[in-house]
């Protein structure tokens, strides 16, 4: 394994124990408002009444957001550090939303987790992936073909999140 895979793989480990002990020291402050969180979104879901117009423009806008605040600190600083600090900040937050999840709600929470997160995530990775490709041929065709799929996972992963995302939850 080479010393770039150790000191990744050392930084998501540090990331998801790090969110699992500030998860565990917050959680009964957080109780009550997590409780709320839960039922609120539950109740919307199996009533129906969340609005999809509504609930597509806040998902695209949040990830569009998101996607070029990537693309600006891509351009700004060093890709491995990019990629370390991305790695460190997502393993905490799902570090955090796990345990949140596993200590309210046991494994049924657990496993719901993973069925909101999973499909759309598939295919924002695979961008990621992508996208962290065409970083390393800039300037050339081949960097624009990557590009191409940036935009088509990404794309794919926003109609996976809108459409599929609220069904799968619902069952």
């Amino acid at each position: 394994m080479s010393r770039y895979k150790k000191l990744g793989l050392a930084v998501l480990m540090i990331g998801v124990v790090a969110g699992s002990v500030v998860a565990n020291m917050t959680y009964k402050a957080n109780y009550y408002f997590l409780a709320d969180l839960n039922m609120d979104i539950s109740v919307l879901q199996k009533t129906g009444q969340i609005n999809i117009v509504h609930f597509a423009c806040y998902i695209i806008g949040k990830r569009l957001f998101q996607m070029i605040l990537l693309a600006v600190v891509l351009r700004l600083f060093v890709l491995e550090a990019v990629i370390g600090l991305l790695g460190f900040t997502g393993s905490f937050t799902y570090s955090v939303f796990f345990t949140y999840q596993l200590l309210q709600s046991g494994m049924s929470g657990v496993r719901i987790l993973i069925l909101a997160m999973l499909p759309q995530w598939i295919f924002y990775g695979a961008a990621l992936y992508y996208w962290v490709k065409g970083e390393i041929f800039k300037g050339s065709k081949q960097a624009f073909r990557y590009y191409f799929f940036v935009g088509l996972f990404f794309l794919i992963g926003i109609i996976m999140e809108i459409y599929v995302n609220p069904k799968i939850l619902l069952m």
